[in-house]
């Protein structure tokens, strides 16, 4: 039994050593952008503003514990809202947009440091028309967001790089007229 018990481990760390497996990997499931759409309550055309970043620590260790964890930090990305596409509107307020799937990170986040628990995700991820990835300092760019399901005044990315090229304008609107 202590010999396949060995080989197993053997094994198993071959995999890791090679590549073949990564423990710590999160699992992307490849979203198309009428997924997305779907997916999405509100389509905005946006400008970065400065600061385009800011982040929130949030401190995870439990009161009265002696030990120290280290604290999930929070992304928000702060956007000027130049044109509404779903829905239509006139009126754009600024928006601040918290990274996708924050609250549930966080949740993992605890879990991992205070229970010990691992557990590979899987995340909806979107990866543009042209299959390259939107910077976060092009001039304009497509965002496709909805409330957040715990706290209605913000907003989230429906996905990881829930975002398309300005220049892709047209079939984003496009794909909005045919999910009608």
């Amino acid at each position: 039994m202590t010999k396949i018990y060995t080989r197993c481990i053997l094994v198993f760390i071959l995999l890791l050593v090679s590549g073949d497996i990564d423990a710590s990997r999160v699992n992307r499931k490849s979203i198309s952008l009428s997924e997305l759409i779907k997916k999405s309550r509100y389509i905005f055309l946006v400008t970065p503003l400065n600061p385009h970043r800011t982040t929130e620590s949030i401190d995870i260790t439990p009161k009265g514990s002696q030990k120290s964890y280290p604290p999930f930090i929070r992304t928000f990305y702060h956007y000027k809202v130049l044109e509404s596409l779903k829905p239509s509107q006139k009126v754009f307020p600024d928006k601040i947009i918290v990274g996708a799937y924050s609250n549930w990170k966080l949740s993992l986040h605890r879990a991992y440091y205070l229970q010990g628990r691992s557990k590979s995700n899987t995340y909806p991820f979107y990866g543009t028309i042209s299959g390259r990835s939107v910077d976060f300092i092009a001039k304009q760019y497509i965002i496709f967001i909805e409330k957040m399901f715990k706290d209605k005044s913000r907003y989230v990315f429906v996905a990881e790089n829930a975002r398309e090229f300005s220049k892709q304008r047209d079939k984003v609107m496009e794909a909005i007229r045919l999910d009608k």
